[in-house]
């Protein structure tokens, strides 16, 4: 079988090497010098992929260096290997098509040939995937904890390696003549039914991803939930989120439904946040003497206490005739958060021992009893009430 014309002539050139042998005095067989001819194309691609290899990390480094950015630096490393696995398979495939004694199996040798390359072309994608998402995971770490960016980088490396090797190990078996029309059937089927009985893990895990793209919360802020609890975002899984109370205790939410909730993020707002404090004065307290006291002690205490903004005035409001008293809000400003608890401390403690000073009743829930016809009442004798008996 005579070398065919091949790109850089490799088999021609060891058709010719051969022949050097032959013109030396070296009495070869046609089979010895079919399989020399052979071994002289695989050594030469071989030599080609050192010296691809050797460009890459000498020439194309030297530009990839010059950009601002690491990631075509981390891209061109990582296709080392498969740039240099792709020539010596073509070498391979060129050697075995030139032994004559494998010419029957030319197709066959086509047909593994171009599912290796499927493959190593797979191999290829999933290194240059891994180098952007390592890169993006560091650029998500400036913003998020570095346990979080690095959890979901991994999660995507799993998700995106199972996409790309079931499509390309479909490409594959194709290459090789097998009928994958009845696989797609299945897998579509399969797929239906893994869906439906994974229905809500894969409805927390696509709400996962929301959180990590949106981000309407991090690790690390201070949240209140709908349900009233509120604590510190302590970790965000593709799964679930969990939040650590002050009480120390975690609470473990599914990420679909604290998508779907209404979720107030502290740390998100402006660094001044409002304390709200209610309370209620008797009926028989001078409003005007009780709207006094709550702003003189709202400004002492704002001056007092650490975290209080006494530069933005309380304000006072009186809201409505109670059952028993008339009820009034007083709103406080601090520089964040943190500080609400300790605020609403203080200023409860002022304000009650001011109402003690100044006479101002804060009185006890009464009710009045109509009866249509006059009744007695008869109080029990004092020993009775004290618990002495005669």
């Amino acid at each position: 079988m005579e070398p065919s014309q091949e790109p850089l002539n490799t088999a021609q050139v060891a058709g010719e090497a051969v022949g050097w042998l032959r013109r030396t005095g070296l009495h070869l067989s046609p089979l010895a010098e079919d399989v020399l001819t052979a071994v002289f194309i695989a050594l030469g691609f071989l030599v080609l992929a050192l010296i691809a290899r050797l460009l890459m990390q000498t020439v194309l480094r030297r530009i990839t260096r010059a950009t601002n950015t690491t990631l075509d630096d981390d891209i061109l490393q990582a296709l080392g290997t498969p740039l240099v696995t792709a020539i010596v398979i073509t070498g391979v495939m060129i050697a075995l098509i030139s032994l004559d004694a494998l010419s029957g199996a030319a197709a066959l040798i086509m047909r593994l040939y171009s599912a290796t390359m499927v493959l190593v072309f797979i191999v290829a994608v999933l290194r240059i995937l891994t180098q952007f998402i390592g890169w993006r995971s560091k650029q998500l770490a400036a913003r998020v904890s570095e346990a979080t960016a690095a959890h979901y980088g991994g999660l995507w490396r799993k998700v995106m390696a199972v996409v790309i090797w079931v499509v390309g190990g479909m490409v594959a078996l194709e290459q090789l003549g097998v009928e994958i029309t009845p696989l797609l059937t299945t897998l579509g089927l399969g797929s239906l039914a893994v869906a439906l009985a994974l229905q809500d893990t894969l409805a927390n895990f696509f709400a996962g991803i929301y959180l990590m793209l949106d981000r309407p919360i991090k690790v690390g802020d201070y949240v209140r939930l709908d349900t009233g609890d509120e604590g510190f975002v302590d970790a965000i899984g593709w799964r679930s989120t969990h939040i650590r109370l002050w009480s120390n205790y975690i609470v473990v939410l599914p990420n679909a439904r604290l998508t779907s909730s209404v979720i107030t993020n502290m740390v998100l707002s402006q660094s001044e946040t409002s304390v709200y404090i209610n309370g209620g004065v008797s009926y028989l307290s001078d409003l005007d003497e009780v709207e006094r006291v709550l702003m003189e002690t709202g400004r002492e205490v704002l001056a007092r206490v650490e975290g209080g903004v006494p530069e933005v005035e309380p304000l006072v409001r009186f809201q409505e005739f109670g059952d028993s008293n008339i009820t009034f809000l007083v709103i406080l400003k601090v520089q964040d958060f943190s500080y609400q608890y300790v605020m609403k401390h203080e200023y409860i403690k002022a304000v009650f021992r001011r109402f003690k000073e100044a006479g101002i009743e804060i009185s006890w829930p009464v009710r009045q009893l109509v009866a249509p016809h006059p009744i007695s009442v008869v109080l029990a004798p004092e020993s009775v009430v004290s618990g002495k008996h005669g």
